[in-house]
């Protein structure tokens, strides 16, 4: 394990002495998540297009901050696993928004959660903007970890059906491995596996459902009601609501290279099952249902987020 940049008093001195002090300047901070393929993307796009609020492409930051090793948890430091993460985040930022800071950190846990949020501050104030916006589905998985790094944040849960997501996450990797046949991905090797990843999800996004400090929505409600629910997100995040947010959210099509990004800037539509019936078999349509069934998602609808302030 490289521990060197940890150990070296002076590289962590001169490191954080050229990051942007935090700005009192911003109202929230909000993190949007939920499983893989259900809908993340066209959300921020919406959230992305209101003038008071900035994001960035996914940056997966949370994701591998915290080391699986003891001693590495012991000591408060991050694996190499997370460098490169972390270098692409700082380049992002150095190009994107021309900032004066490292094109790399030491790899202490706190120190690179607080340049994560004094960077996503500086990257929001610098474009006139009071919110800022991170989108990464998986950070699903690290909320009680990004609550104790970043204050006054929020987090919006959105939620599809299981068959959708199920068909959407099988077909999209299918035809991302047939054209590059030397990746591989144990998450999307086995359809059982994926059904279950999507219980295990949905089952974390619902056990906010009374939290104030999060919203948990359907991506159902979402193309149906597009404006409803959007004034609904405004009023939990506490901002006013905006037209733009509906006529500009294609913009961050341009931010996304990935295949399975392809449909961002695309009009807003329900495809109502028609995946599933298209990529799997009988006994597959039978196995994926059997299996998401298992999640009540009538629990979130949009009358019983009307709790929220």
């Amino acid at each position: 394990m490289d521990t060197n940049a940890f150990f070296k008093p002076k590289l962590l001195s001169t490191t954080l002495n050229k990051l942007p002090h935090k700005s009192t300047g911003i109202k929230k901070r909000i993190f949007l998540v939920g499983s893989g393929r259900c809908g993340t993307t066209l959300l921020q796009g919406l959230i992305w297009a209101h003038p008071e609020i900035y994001s960035c492409p996914e940056t997966h930051y949370f994701q591998s901050l915290q080391s699986n090793s003891r001693i590495s948890q012991m000591l408060g430091i991050s694996d190499a696993a997370h460098d490169q993460i972390c270098n692409r985040f700082l380049s992002y930022m150095i190009q994107e928004h021309q900032l004066d800071i490292p094109d790399t950190l030491p790899r202490n846990v706190t120190e690179r959660a607080q340049a994560f949020v004094h960077l996503m501050d500086t990257a929001a104030l610098k474009t006139n903007n009071s919110y800022w916006l991170e989108k990464t589905p998986g950070h699903l998985y690290a909320i009680e970890e990004i609550k104790k790094y970043v204050e006054n944040v929020i987090f919006i849960h959105l939620v599809r059906s299981g068959t959708d997501t199920v068909a959407s996450l099988w077909d999209t990797f299918r035809k991302f491995n047939r054209e590059n046949p030397d990746w591989e991905d144990a998450k999307f090797s086995k359809l059982d596996d994926i059904a279950h990843n999507w219980v295990d999800a949905v089952d974390i996004s619902m056990s906010y459902l009374s939290d104030p400090q999060h919203y948990v929505l359907r991506y159902g409600d979402l193309v149906a009601n597009t404006e409803a629910v959007m004034r609904r997100i405004c009023d939990f995040i506490q901002v006013d609501y905006n037209d733009a947010m509906l006529s500009n959210y294609t913009k961050t099509s341009t931010h996304y290279n990935e295949p399975w990004h392809q449909k961002v800037g695309s009009k807003i539509t329900n495809y109502n099952n028609s995946k599933f019936y298209e990529v799997f078999t009988p006994g597959q349509q039978a196995l994926v249902t059997n299996i998401v069934n298992a999640v009540d998602l009538s629990r979130i609808s949009m009358t019983n987020q009307e709790a929220h302030p």
